[in-house]
């Protein structure tokens, strides 16, 4: 179903409930009843989040079914079913990053330093820098020159 649809459908609630939005509301719940296409159309955006709940509350459950069999029974164990583990590692397989690439060695010498960078170290040197550029590079380097304090 297309958004368009979905939005025709949003309005003729509204329309049918004179403005009324939780009139409305509980119209467009019984037409996402009678039709799955709306109802799958509405809720999919949100699918995953839903998903994610409903997991989240089913752990919740057996943590607490696993609680009170592990209190009834005095034993130290605090481990989830196996078979609620699966599941549930089975449902979050999906959206498990990949891990990051390892970091980068440094570079063991010139050649490979020069590689990193793009440079072909077997290729053409670098230009020459007219001397309008070397002037100012020396310009600002004698600018930085370490220069002793006077009597001290």
């Amino acid at each position: 179903m297309r958004n368009s649809d979905i939005d025709r459908k949003v309005r003729e609630a509204v329309v049918a409930a004179r403005g009324d939005g939780p009139r409305a509301v509980s119209l467009l719940m019984k037409a996402a009843q009678q039709d799955p296409a709306l109802l799958y159309a509405v809720t999919a955006p949100y699918l995953q989040g839903i998903l994610f709940h409903a997991v989240q509350e089913a752990l919740k459950k057996l943590k607490g079914a696993a609680k009170a069999k592990a209190g009834a029974k005095a034993t130290a164990k605090r481990e989830l079913p196996r078979e609620a583990m699966d599941a549930l590692i089975e449902e979050l397989r999906q959206n498990i990053p990949s891990p990051p690439p390892p970091p980068a060695a440094p570079p063991r010498n010139a050649a490979e330093a020069l590689a990193s960078l793009g440079r072909d170290p077997n290729g053409p040197p670098p230009p020459k820098a007219g001397k309008r550029h070397q002037t100012a590079m020396h310009t600002l380097a004698k600018s930085f020159k370490f220069k002793p304090r006077r009597g001290a």
